[in-house]
């Protein structure tokens, strides 16, 4: 509601931004892509898994046009540039077909080294960019990082870091042997996609999807500022990356295709004071390459007024804010529950599971919600002894809804 009670209360703001046109940009008009495939091909991946990705791959690199580029990094024990960035044509096609016929696993997993080893690639293309373009890693494992750098935390620092240089990771888990955490975080702290990938036979349509999505950007590395007046404080939900300095925030969102929308909760609290005194905070979308492109949906925030606690019945509540609100802050402590539960902490996690749980009871009835609490319920029933499917599954659900990823994306 657009009220809170004098004695200092929180409520929620949703924001809804998106692009401004419905139409995907003609192959002339949109952003030249320069993509960066980082590939596993450790001892695990030995077999048909392999096949698959090398027929993704091709597939992958063949929705690309003349004015895009492409390079494929292959990574076990050891780094190895399969092909330079090159342009996107039938020769250059062709001739990484010959050389992935040649391409057996190895041994173990240097993800890391074949990350770092793309990005490096984008980031030599990068100095002789005249125009604006896509930078895109996907890096695709189904194991966990054993050699170079293994420290998740650090593996997301490197990852936020390249993004602020306009590099952009996205990363694919093949199977049940990789660490969604470790993934997720990468991809979420790289501004790009997670994708869980279950079944191998899956890889070449999350590869369209994911390549397609590139060619569909209308607007690249949008932001938002939202600036709270004296009094008023707000925290975000969701999981973007976000600066703060002092009253303003800054919210870092993801690439905008057409028609896209991505929904913001924001916790905001205020402080107790003088019935009548109003809060308002003011926001801007950027798109830096297209400021044309971006539109804030709600184009006017409700002015937020405190009243009197008996006065809060007369302003009225909007429903589908406490859904929303209520689905994000559970993803979130799901999230976090899955990751303690894989390090063993049980109780903590069955804490954040039950939070998630009594945040879905409290918002109003729908379809939707009702079976996400039948699913909080299993969530916390199965702490310690939940399958690698549906820890995985739950982790790349709960991210993609945060970030306002498609269906499928």
């Amino acid at each position: 509601r657009a009220a809170v009670s004098r004695h200092g209360v929180s409520t929620t703001l949703m924001l809804t931004i998106g692009a401004s046109t419905t139409q995907s940009p003609r192959d002339a008009d949109r952003l030249p892509v320069d993509l960066a495939l980082a590939i596993d091909r450790s001892g695990s991946m030995a077999g048909d898994k392999l096949e698959l990705v090398k027929r993704a791959t091709l597939e992958a690199v063949g929705h690309l046009g003349p004015r895009d580029t492409f390079s494929v990094v292959l990574f076990d024990t050891e780094v190895d540039v399969l092909m330079p960035l090159m342009l996107a044509t039938g020769d250059n096609r062709d001739r990484l077909g010959s050389l992935l016929r040649d391409v057996d696993a190895g041994s173990m997993t240097c993800l890391s080294g074949g990350w770092l080893t793309g990005c490096e690639l984008l980031g030599e293309r990068m100095g002789g960019d005249t125009t604006p373009h896509l930078h895109r890693v996907v890096l695709l494992t189904d194991g966990l990082a054993n050699i170079g750098i293994i420290d998740p935390h650090h593996l997301m620092t490197h990852a936020g870091a390249l993004r602020e240089r306009g590099i952009i990771t996205s990363t694919m888990g093949v199977g049940y042997g990789f660490d969604e955490v470790l993934l997720g975080g990468m991809a979420e702290a790289g501004g790009g996609n997670f994708r869980y990938v279950g079944v191998p036979g899956e890889l070449p349509a999350f590869f369209r999807n994911e390549i397609g999505g590139l060619l569909d950007v209308v607007a690249q590395q949008p932001r938002l500022r939202i600036t709270f007046p004296p009094g008023m404080r707000g925290e975000l939900v969701n999981q973007f990356p976000v600066h703060r300095i002092g009253k303003e925030v800054t919210v870092d969102l993801a690439d905008l295709r057409a028609d896209d929308t991505i929904t913001l909760i924001f916790d905001i609290s205020v402080r107790p004071g003088e019935v009548g005194t109003t809060f308002q905070p003011t926001l801007l979308v950027e798109a830096p390459h297209r400021p044309d492109i971006v539109t804030l949906v709600n184009q006017s925030v409700e002015t937020l007024t405190r009243v009197r606690a008996r006065d809060l019945g007369q302003y009225d509540v909007r429903p589908d804010v406490q859904r929303r609100s209520a689905q994000i802050h559970a993803d979130r402590n799901h999230r976090e529950a899955l990751r303690l539960d894989r390090e063993g902490r049980f109780e903590d996690a069955r804490v954040l599971h039950g939070q998630a749980r009594s945040a879905l009871f409290a918002a109003p009835d729908s379809p939707e919600i009702i079976a996400e609490r039948t699913e909080a319920e299993y969530l916390y029933r199965s702490v310690g002894q939940l399958s690698e499917h549906d820890r995985k599954d739950r982790v790349s659900r709960a991210m993609h809804r945060s970030r306002g990823s498609r269906p499928g994306q």
